[in-house]
């Protein structure tokens, strides 16, 4: 006969709620990053709507190059792995001030997150998190553009 707290004991109770208490506060930086994205949008907008001549870049926003970057200016070397929404590939840099440099290029396709608004959050989420976020476990995006079906990130590799 089986003892009856052996199924959900207070070990197995308590990894519920350490479960719960960590999602919980994920959530909550998830919630807070996207707040302080939008409030920079906003600011964004009504300082571009105002006459000011002095106008700070938006935290979030990647540098601005001379020339806008494309898929033209990234020669393919091979795919590094597939997901449900798109791919990764290895890509070298053919044009501009670091070329030759090769990245980590992510594509993710307009079509698998255009029909869910929390895909569409959850992608702007991710793309603010890696331009701001400054750690040694996780690659920064140096470069986001987009297509007619397609976003890709260029993260340094």
């Amino acid at each position: 006969m089986s003892h009856p707290s052996s199924s959900s004991g207070p070990g197995r109770a308590h990894r519920h709620v350490v479960f719960r208490d960590r999602r919980l506060m994920e959530e909550q930086e998830v919630s807070r990053i996207t707040a302080k994205a939008a409030e920079a949008e906003t600011t964004d907008s009504g300082a571009a709507s105002s006459a000011s001549s002095s106008s700070s870049p938006s935290p979030t926003s990647l540098p601005k190059s001379p020339s806008s970057v494309s898929l033209d200016d990234f020669e393919i070397l091979r795919v590094l792995g597939k997901g449900a929404y798109g791919k990764v590939f290895q890509a070298r840099k053919t044009s501009g001030r670091d070329a030759g440099e090769v990245y980590a290029l992510k594509s993710v396709s307009k079509a698998r997150i255009g029909g869910s608004r929390t895909d569409v959050r959850h992608t702007r989420t991710e793309r603010d998190v890696l331009v701001r976020v400054r750690h040694p476990f996780l690659v920064r995006v140096r470069y986001a553009f987009e297509t007619s079906h397609r976003l890709y990130f260029a993260q340094v590799s």
